[in-house]
């Protein structure tokens, strides 16, 4: 796994982008991760 992150100012929102073949139960746990969090603050998920 290979995880970039960029702080600049310029950025105005954050945002999270997951590039991989498939879907696996891994990816499924940080997703949910990130939904726990939403409550604190806000994210959008687009799903299929």
């Amino acid at each position: 796994m290979k995880i970039n992150i960029d702080i600049d100012d310029r950025h105005e929102e954050m945002g999270i982008n997951i590039q991989t073949r498939e879907w696996t139960v891994e990816l499924g746990e940080i997703v949910n991760i990130f939904k726990k969090v939403k409550q604190q603050h806000h994210f959008d998920f687009e799903e299929d």
